[in-house]
């Protein structure tokens, strides 16, 4: 599928700087919180307490934190220093979207087979998805024109 131009351009225009600010703040906080607990988790795993050793389950967990932890507090230092990637101006790149797209669809196939989903909870991660994917394929289209915004400050 080729990547069309925006329909609507005003959707790729830079958030207010005050929005910017809060969410970095928000997402940093809860980035070095995970981070911490992550490495928590790390400490408990590799010192086991009352002879137990660690299950393979818990270590993916423990990486699974850590690895959430430091994408959040990246983020969240990107959006509050303004340092967005050099090549699109984005926070993610088009392989991040789609990353981001693919656990948006796996969440409610994975969460059908622990319990029943809503069909309200499905609709609402399918159409995340979708967005990830149309972003992803916006901002290769504006990477590939020579007229393709660059920045978006």
């Amino acid at each position: 599928m080729t990547a069309q131009p925006a329909k609507r351009p005003e959707y790729l225009a830079a958030a207010p700087r005050w929005l910017e600010v809060g969410a970095g703040l928000a997402i940093g906080v809860l980035g070095v919180g995970l981070t911490m607990l992550g490495c928590l988790g790390v400490y408990r795993t590799f010192v086991p307490l009352a002879g137990r050793s660690p299950t393979p389950a818990s270590f993916i967990v423990v990486l699974a934190v850590v690895a959430a932890g430091t994408m959040c507090s990246l983020l969240g230092w990107r959006l509050l220093l303004r340092r967005p990637r050099a090549s699109d101006g984005g926070l993610l790149s088009p392989t991040g979207l789609r990353l981001g797209a693919l656990i948006f669809i796996a969440g409610p196939v994975a969460a059908f087979f622990v319990h029943p989903v809503g069909l309200l909870h499905v609709f609402g991660a399918l159409t995340m998805a979708g967005a990830c994917l149309a972003l992803a394929r916006q901002r290769e289209y504006h990477l590939r024109t020579p007229t393709g915004r660059r920045d978006r400050w």
